[in-house]
């Protein structure tokens, strides 16, 4: 139990910190600077696509990781109006995979 509270607290410290990171960053660079419209900074990078790839490492993906790095690159966009949002793109891909499609996904 003890350690069910301990990462719990961490959990709720870990998010509170990521949102005053967000705030100070976006305070800090303007969103005239940021010419992909995408700041990577802004999100908590748990999909690793700063590292991905690189260096000899694993350049292949799968589900989960596609989808929180597509989550990640969703939440660090200034303008995310013309991307699709999560739910539509976990829809999509179950409705392919029940047709028995072959899926690439490509973020550039």
């Amino acid at each position: 139990m003890k350690r069910y509270l301990i990462f719990i607290f961490w959990l709720l410290c870990l998010s509170s910190q990521a949102q005053v990171n967000q705030a100070q960053i976006d305070a800090i660079i303007p969103k005239e600077k940021v010419k992909t419209g995408i700041l990577y900074n802004r999100v908590m990078p748990f999909a690793g696509l700063q590292t991905f790839g690189q260096n000899g490492r694993k350049d292949t993906s799968h589900y989960e990781h596609f989808i929180q790095a597509y989550y990640e690159l969703y939440q660090a966009s200034y303008n995310n109006k013309e991307m699709l949002r999560l739910e539509q793109i976990r829809n999509w891909i179950r409705y392919k995979s029940e047709r028995n499609m072959l899926l690439l996904g490509l973020i550039h």
